[in-house]
């Protein structure tokens, strides 16, 4: 039961929009794990295979290129560690790099979240009446790139299943090209049956109605009402208070007040939100089927 992802498309867009706004400008490594935390919990809650393994393994790689690369370019920092070519590496320069590591990690996996959530229906339903043809774009842009990797392999398949029986010494290069070449047909072939069949049903049009089954419920308006609040403290506390890690020329923690105490307990709550919401209902689910 996928309780989170089946929220009203306004309380999702608010939530992910909260929460990557807020993980993309968030210097604290504090906040940046617990971000990353809720968001790799919330995606296995929702794909349960082996891509998730391999998405946590390309966050690791992310993460540590982002770190290292770091003290090459930048020598800020006053804590001189060792030098390489008496160029020097410094403590802050490195910890910097980890901590911009962590907030790409939290960025990337919450884009992941949203992309897997944010359905191209919901998309639509979003841009509809605003801006149709955004919309279309947009949903069309998320639900294009799988579709295009699944057929490449499709049509892989069956020009080396051909290639096995004709000619076996072709090279992988033109095998590739060859595939490559009757994907980019089937693309532009599949886009103008989507936009004809669009346009033929009346897409865009001022005046047209569109079928949904998206309700409105109380959960919703509590989803954006804790959304719009965190990111609204969050611009507060940036603007009248420091909950960002100062690295150059030395490391300057956030106060520990109590506005940043709350902030914290804020923002767990909120990256948490959606795994508590699925395990709940995965719960519920396994109760249910056990009355059967």
């Amino acid at each position: 039961m996928k309780l989170f992802s089946g929220l009203h498309p306004i309380a999702l867009i608010v939530f992910f929009s909260a929460v990557i706004g807020i993980s993309m400008f968030t210097m604290n490594p504090i906040l940046s794990i617990t971000a990353i935390a809720g968001g790799l919990i919330f995606k296995f809650m929702l794909i349960r295979d082996l891509s998730f393994i391999k998405e946590i393994l390309c966050y690791l790689i992310i993460g540590l290129v982002v770190t290292i690369t770091n003290p090459i370019f930048s020598h800020n920092g006053k804590t001189v560690l060792f030098f390489v070519n008496d160029t020097p590496v410094t403590k802050e320069s490195i910890i910097y790099g980890g901590c911009a590591a962590l907030m790409l990690i939290s960025v990337l996996c919450w884009f992941s979240c949203f992309s897997y959530v944010m359905t191209s229906d919901k998309i639509i339903y979003l841009f509809s009446g605003v801006a149709p043809v955004l919309g279309l774009v947009i949903s069309s842009s998320l639900k294009f790139v799988p579709a295009m990797k699944k057929k490449y392999h499709e049509i892989y398949s069956v020009q080396k299943n051909l290639i096995n029986e004709n000619s076996k010494n072709l090279s992988k290069l033109l095998l590739a090209v060859k595939s490559f070449s009757s994907l980019v047909t089937w693309a532009i072939e599949h886009t103008a049956d989507t936009s004809s069949s669009m346009s033929s049903r009346g897409y865009g049009l001022k005046n047209r109605t569109s079928f949904n089954l998206f309700r409105f419920r109380f959960i919703d308006c509590l989803i954006i009402f804790f959304g719009a609040a965190s990111f609204i403290y969050f611009i507060f506390m940036i603007r009248y208070e420091n909950i960002n890690f100062i690295f150059y020329p030395e490391i300057i923690y956030p106060k520990k007040n109590i506005g940043y105490l709350i902030f914290c307990i804020i923002w767990l709550l909120i990256v948490s939100m959606p795994a508590f919401t699925e395990i709940k209902g995965e719960i519920k689910w396994k109760l249910l089927r056990s009355k059967i």
